[in-house]
């Protein structure tokens, strides 16, 4: 929500009101006080809390979300925390694991290869349907997927995320002189 000034209204009756109008907005980031509560988002995370802990101890705060009409949820919580390059660890695992079918050397989890790469969960699944990664599921219930990683590959996905958030963009050649000197001219 963002709050504008007290402004006086006239109504029918030539009544003037005073109020404050409060308009809601779209993104959490473009709350006004959004680096308030990304600084109280990373304290929380740094005294260990999980994301939906730390989404409770904003709503007892009195913080709100974007909309104003709905509490700080988890997911908010987690996009602050990654945003601000802190991905929350991944937690403990709810259910035994099988010696036998844990994860050897050089398999991870899918959940703690997503915390270790910096992206999500969701990320990996799509890399793992596109044939990128390669794994296998646990043959009992949860059926949790340990993916094949060696270092090389680890190193290889890396960069492929940094291509993918920008940090290495191509620009085409048509488009280079417009973008200054700073730009580097690469065919696409």
């Amino acid at each position: 929500m963002v709050d504008h000034p007290p402004r006086p209204f006239q109504n029918d009756s030539a009544r003037t009101t005073t109020a404050v109008i409060r308009r809601p907005i779209q993104y959490v980031e473009h709350l006004s006080y959004y680096p308030e509560l990304e600084r109280r988002v990373l304290e929380l995370a740094d005294t260990g809390l999980s994301a939906v802990k730390i989404a409770d101890q904003l709503n007892r705060d009195g913080y709100r979300s974007a909309r104003g009409d709905d509490p700080i949820r988890r997911r908010v919580v987690v996009q602050i925390l990654h945003r601000s390059g802190r991905p929350l660890p991944a937690q403990p695992r709810p259910l035994p694991i099988d010696p036998a079918e844990a994860p050897q050397e050089h398999e991870w989890w899918l959940a703690d290869l997503a915390a270790r790469l910096g992206c999500t969960t969701g990320t990996i699944r799509k890399w793992l349907r596109d044939g990128h990664l390669t794994g296998r599921q646990e043959t009992q219930h949860p059926h949790r997927w340990i993916l094949h990683a060696p270092p090389g590959k680890i190193t290889h996905l890396e960069e492929h995320l940094a291509k993918a958030r920008g940090r290495n963009t191509r620009v085409h050649p048509r488009f280079a002189e417009e973008l200054g000197d700073n730009a580097q001219a690469q065919s696409a």
